[in-house]
């Protein structure tokens, strides 16, 4: 849409980037305490729930900090919601990424050809989009969502 900001661009890569893996994202758009909350949804998730989903709380502007936030193994963004919302009402961008085979409706295949690279890989895309959205970029995560940006 040419009234978007490079910022709102900048959000509509994510949504490109989870369509490509699900054909068929979507959008919903939630304003909360003092931030924005776009969860990306679709009917290939097993819930279409916020939990569920991969998520971005951000302040419609460019941040001093983004940080990006991974969930563990077999885990969703549902798990660092909590600390997402704090940092964000502290004034920080927050990315939660859904890793890739998790949250699906039919996961089994999706995990039996998964690698480790398609994980870490997935990890450096979701840094690389979220990167333009502050100054500063931190990645975070729980369990194997914590390994994953130290690896």
């Amino acid at each position: 849409m040419p009234n978007e900001t490079p910022f709102i661009q900048s959000l509509q890569r994510f949504v490109s980037y989870y369509d490509e893996r699900w054909q068929g994202a979507t959008v919903q758009t939630y304003e909360e305490r003092g931030f924005t909350r776009w969860v990306i949804g679709s009917t290939a998730l097993l819930r279409e729930k916020i939990g569920n989903c991969p998520q971005i709380l951000h302040h419609n502007q460019k941040t001093d900090n983004v940080l990006v936030l991974v969930h563990g193994l077999t885990d969703s963004p549902y798990y660092v919601q909590a600390i997402a919302e704090d940092f964000a009402q502290a004034g920080f961008n927050v990315v939660l990424p859904l890793l890739p085979a998790h949250g699906l409706r039919r996961p089994g295949r999706a995990f039996q050809s998964l690698k480790h690279i398609d994980w870490t890989q997935s990890v450096d895309s979701i840094a690389q989009l979220a990167s333009p959205l502050g100054e500063k970029l931190s990645l975070g995560g729980f369990s194997t969502g914590g390994a994953l940006p130290v690896y």
